[in-house]
């Protein structure tokens, strides 16, 4: 994605000025051929037709453009969004959208509208957010998509911004999607480290290997939700295969990664943990296997959507730790004053 303030479109209004020139010159012209003349021909010539239509008074309209610089606040970010001239159809293309894909349609629309001054109108969190990593020495560009992608898993409140568009998220953040949904600080807080140590680049294939499958999935839409549905499915097959080993097993893994409150789930909760471990450990052998069997032009090896996985393993193993040892703390406290 790319914020593009064009000069050459966006810097200047244009604006018309008419100015009247008054052609004095035509009768000075007509003073001198008049004494070059044999005057005894003067009526004739006064008569003819070039006569008529060279001594008529001349008053021509010029219109020129004067350019008026805009204001950086009131700049486009997408200005050629709105220059439909060239292509009619493509206008059509956009008023049909709304029939069949209204998220998308509202996103254009809204970015049609888009200056410097109202990108993070009513978006705080997003704006900080960008204004953060722009600290951090990435472009403005850069760090939009970075929000973008927190925002998409629901790590990042997007409000309404008009930066970047968020796909088939509504416009106007309603917290109804990822990880706003999910109860579960250690796996969230991860997450978060996981992404903050890798590039926008390699941020993004993560979460798409998360939240969608990749690479294995590729074009074919899944969700976070539905690979832990399959992953829970997968867990009790294996069971059957052994049900001598699982006979004592309290739990049942249905997908549900919520945690519980209170010191007495403690067990129930480290058992997410460690299944989420395993669902990730899982993710990996995917991964790999489809590395080892993948058509040939698909020449990617995936290292990083490895690496990235791997590295939030380990975060969630340290962020289980510090989970578990608050609640140590907490329990020691609670016994002291009972």
């Amino acid at each position: 994605m790319e914020i593009n303030n064009s000069y050459s479109q966006n810097l200047y209004q244009k604006s018309s000025s008419t100015k009247k020139v008054d052609e004095d010159s035509n009768s000075d012209i007509l003073s001198i051929f008049e004494k070059l003349i044999d005057k005894s021909k003067a009526t004739d010539i006064k008569n003819s037709a070039y006569f008529e239509t060279s001594n008529i008074p001349s008053t021509s309209s010029v219109t020129y453009e004067k350019s008026i610089p805009v204001k950086w606040e009131d700049q486009l970010l997408y200005p050629t969004m709105n220059k439909y001239d060239f292509d009619p159809g493509a206008y059509e293309g956009y008023k049909n959208i709304q029939s069949y894909d209204p998220n998308i349609y509202e996103w254009q629309t809204q970015m049609m509208k888009a200056t410097n001054g109202n990108k993070y109108e009513d978006a705080p969190e997003f704006e900080a957010f960008v204004k953060k990593w722009m600290g951090k020495g990435e472009s403005e560009d850069m760090a939009t998509e970075r929000a973008m992608i927190y925002a998409q898993v629901g790590l990042l409140d997007y409000g309404k911004q008009r930066a970047i568009s968020m796909g088939q998220l509504p416009y106007g953040d309603i917290k109804q999607h990822g990880f706003h949904l999910i109860n579960n600080e250690p796996l969230k807080n991860a997450v978060i480290k996981t992404l903050d140590n890798l590039s926008v680049g390699d941020a993004a294939e993560l979460v798409s290997s998360i939240f969608d499958g990749y690479p294995e999935n590729k074009g074919v839409p899944s969700s976070f939700q539905k690979l832990l549905d399959d992953f829970g499915v997968k867990l009790e097959e294996l069971k059957k295969l052994n049900p001598e080993e699982h006979k004592n097993d309290k739990f049942t893994f249905t997908g549900d990664v919520n945690l519980k409150d209170g010191t007495d789930s403690k067990e129930y909760n480290n058992f997410i943990f460690d299944t989420l471990i395993k669902f990730f450990e899982d993710r990996i052998e995917k991964l790999d296997y489809y590395v080892a069997n993948k058509p040939p032009e698909d020449t990617p090896d995936y290292h990083e959507v490895r690496d990235g996985l791997n590295s939030l393993i380990d975060n969630l193993k340290k962020e289980v730790d510090v989970y578990n040892g608050k609640l140590k703390e907490n329990k020691v406290i609670s016994d002291s004053v009972n």
